[in-house]
């Protein structure tokens, strides 16, 4: 058995922008996804509202109730333009943007 971890390296090609600005600091907006509810990765508990919106007829969102919930506890979940976004701030991520390694 081989004990050495294998591990890439990841060239940096940017830094994430927040051009978004508030009482707490720098933001930026990350919409959330739907995806399609049919088929093996359709899930009925991936939909319901969110701010009073239902995902598209035949669609899901990404993200869980329990991860929704998570984050509007945090008021991290805004409306906009009939849509839903989660509020992303440099704290909450990582801010380099990668090559991918492939």
């Amino acid at each position: 058995m081989n004990s050495k971890r294998q591990e890439f390296n990841l060239d940096i090609k940017g830094v994430k922008k927040y051009p978004l600005n508030d009482d707490i600091g720098n933001y930026r907006l990350q919409e959330i996804g739907q995806m399609s509810a049919k088929g093996m990765r359709g899930r009925k508990t991936m939909v319901f509202p969110i701010k009073g919106i239902m995902p598209n007829e035949g669609m899901q969102w990404k993200i869980g109730t329990e991860e929704t919930l998570r984050l509007e506890a945090k008021g991290k979940i805004i409306a906009k333009n009939e849509k839903r976004y989660i509020i992303i701030r440099p704290e909450d991520e990582s801010t380099d943007i990668f090559t991918p390694f492939w």
